[in-house]
C-alpha cells in the first residue's frame, strides 16, 4: 500500500460534516473470584470518521469521487484534516528523541543526544499525560523552539531540517569531532581529535561511522558520558570482547536538560474504509445537489522507523 502525501481529503467536506470516534483495544478477563484482569493491546489510539453525510453541491462531491478513484478505494492512504483536533498549541507540542526502530526514548520534550526528534502532541488530564506522535505536519505551520529560542532551518550547528511527511525535526550537531582511538570494555573509552565544546559528565555523545565487529553496539546511538579526561570520554556502553576500529565521529546533539517544543497544524494519515461510494442527486436551481451516503475513513498506523 502506498501513501500519497500530496493528497488531502477535501476540507470543505470534512469541515462541514465529519463525525468521528476514538478506538482502543483492551482485553478483559474475569477471575473466578470476580476480579477483572485488563491487558492493553493497543497503547495508541486509532481514529475513524464518517464524512459527507449532508447534501453537497455536485462540484464538491466530485472532489471526493476523484480522490476515491486515484487512491483505488481502500488501497492507498492520504491526509485528512480533522476539524476537531488539528492544532498543536503552546504547551502541547514537544519534541521527543526516537531510536532506529521509531520508538520514543528519553523524556518527551527533552533531548537524548540524538539528531532526530519526533513531533509529539501532549494530551493532559489532571497530572497525567498521553503523548501522540504526529507523522503528518502541515507545511508552513511548524515553529520549533529550543530553550525558548526559535529553531532555524539550515545547515549550521544547532540548526534543523523539518520533514512534514514524517513529523521529524533533525538537528545539525552542536559540535562534531573525529574519533581517533577506541578502548573496548565494560565501559568504552572514545578519544576524539579535539574535546567536544560544552560536553559534561551526564551528557550523551552520538557516535557514527566507527568500524569493526562491535560497531553495531555504538553506531547510530547516543551514550552517557561517565568520565572526561581531555578529549577522551568514558561512555556507559559495554563493548567487552568486541573489536571497534577508530573512524567516524562523536557529536553533541540536544541533551536532556534542553526544553524542546513546537507549535503546528497537522493532518491524520487515513484511508477509505469502503470500496463503494453511494449517493443520490436532485436539481437545486442551477446546481445539482448530491446527498451522499456514508463515507467511512479509518486512521492508518504508520511505521515510524528512522
Amino acid at each position: 500500500m502506498a501513501f500519497y502525501d500530496d493528497l488531502v481529503f477535501p476540507e470543505s467536506i470534512s469541515v462541514a460534516r465529519l463525525g468521528g470516534s476514538l478506538r482502543r483495544l483492551t482485553e478483559l478477563g474475569v477471575t473466578q473470584a470476580g476480579f477483572e484482569q485488563r491487558a492493553i493491546v493497543w497503547e495508541d489510539t486509532l481514529r475513524q470518521w464518517e464524512a459527507g453525510l449532508v447534501p453537497r453541491l455536485a462540484s464538491e462531491w466530485e472532489q471526493v469521487c476523484g480522490l476515491f478513484e486515484v487512491v483505488d478505494a481502500r488501497a492507498h492512504g492520504f491526509r485528512l484534516l480533522d476539524p476537531s483536533d488539528y492544532r498543536v498549541l503552546a504547551g502541547q507540542g514537544v519534541l521527543s528523541a526516537v531510536n532506529a526502530e521509531g520508538e520514543l526514548v528519553g523524556v518527551p520534550g527533552g533531548g537524548y543526544g540524538m539528531p532526530a526528534l519526533q513531533a509529539v502532541k501532549r494530551y493532559s488530564y489532571g497530572a497525567r499525560s498521553y503523548y501522540r506522535r504526529l507523522p503528518k505536519l502541515v507545511s508552513g505551520t511548524v515553529v520549533g523552539t529550543r530553550n525558548g529560542v526559535p529553531l532555524v532551518v539550515g545547515a549550521s550547528p544547532g540548526q534543523v531540517a523539518v520533514d512534514v511527511n514524517t513529523g521529524r525535526i533533525t538537528f545539525v550537531a552542536d559540535d562534531t569531532r573525529a574519533v581517533v582511538a577506541v578502548t573496548v570494555g565494560a565501559t568504552t573509552q572514545v578519544q576524539l581529535a579535539v574535546a567536544l565544546v560544552g560536553a559534561v559528565i551526564g551528557d550523551r555523545v552520538y557516535l557514527a561511522g566507527l568500524g569493526g565487529a562491535g560497531a553495531l553496539l555504538v553506531n547510530g546511538l547516543s551514550h552517557e558520558i561517565t568520565n572526561i579526561v581531555g578529549p577522551t570520554y568514558t561512555l556507559d556502553v559495554d563493548t567487552a570482547g568486541t573489536t571497534i576500529t577508530p573512524s567516524g565521529t562523536g557529536a553533541l546533539y540536544p541533551q536532556a536538560d534542553d526544553v524542546l517544543a513546537f507549535t503546528a497544524h497537522f493532518h491524520v494519515a487515513v484511508r477509505f474504509d469502503t470500496d463503494e461510494l453511494s449517493w443520490s442527486s436532485a436539481a437545486g436551481g442551477d446546481e445539482i445537489i448530491v446527498e451522499p451516503g456514508s463515507t467511512p475513513l479509518r486512521e492508518l498506523r504508520l511505521e515510524l522507523a528512522a
